[in-house]
């Protein structure tokens, strides 16, 4: 190839880069990595597990800040965030369960709270705004940290439930996300109650 198409290629290559959406790559990556830390925890690869999760954990982390930062921030972007975080609570605490076989308990409560914690705010959102709106409250925040710190520790210590810690400030996000909803609704439509 000759040095004028390598350059073009690489002009090529350089434009799309800038093109695309890092925060969305980063969202992708977490749910990729869903695979390899399932591989691992069914190994009982504990380093490994706690590795790649950890890794996971950075990449919601930081593809908000990205997004906010560089004009990536979009309400599809939101959407997808939104979905891959919700897999990979469902697949933490499946994890969970596949390490601490006991604890099918706390797994099968904690799943269902947060899956219809999440079906009541999309149907908040369905009611109020006739679509689906995606909104990252703080508390919905600090409840995704809590759980991304409380997994590898309870991995670590032998302790499933300090996972209990985090789902009580999932739930309360969800609470939160639908009141921001409704909040939003009302400033959209000042004196017009549902």
């Amino acid at each position: 190839m000759s040095a004028r198409k390598l350059s073009r290629k690489h002009s090529e290559l350089m434009r799309f880069l800038r093109r695309l959406n890092w925060a969305n790559v980063l969202t992708a990556a977490r749910l990729v990595l869903i695979l390899p830390i399932t591989l691992a925890v069914a190994l009982g690869s504990l380093w490994w597990t706690v590795g790649l999760y950890c890794a996971a954990a950075l990449t919601d982390l930081f593809d908000g800040i990205v997004a906010r930062s560089y004009g990536f921030a979009s309400q599809q972007g939101a959407r997808l965030d939104g979905s891959v975080d919700m897999a990979f609570m469902l697949m933490t605490l499946a994890w969970l369960y596949v390490v601490f076989p006991s604890e099918l308990g706390l797994v099968a409560w904690a799943m269902i709270a947060l899956v219809a914690s999440a079906l009541l705010t999309a149907a908040v959102s369905l009611f109020l705004h006739r679509r689906l709106i995606s909104v990252h409250p703080r508390l919905g925040r600090v409840g995704a940290a809590a759980l991304f710190v409380a997994f590898p520790l309870a991995l670590l210590t032998g302790a499933p439930s300090l996972v209990l810690v985090a789902i009580p400030l999932l739930l309360a996000g969800r609470v939160e996300a639908a009141l921001e909803l409704h909040a939003m609704h009302e400033k959209a439509h000042p004196g017009k109650g549902h």
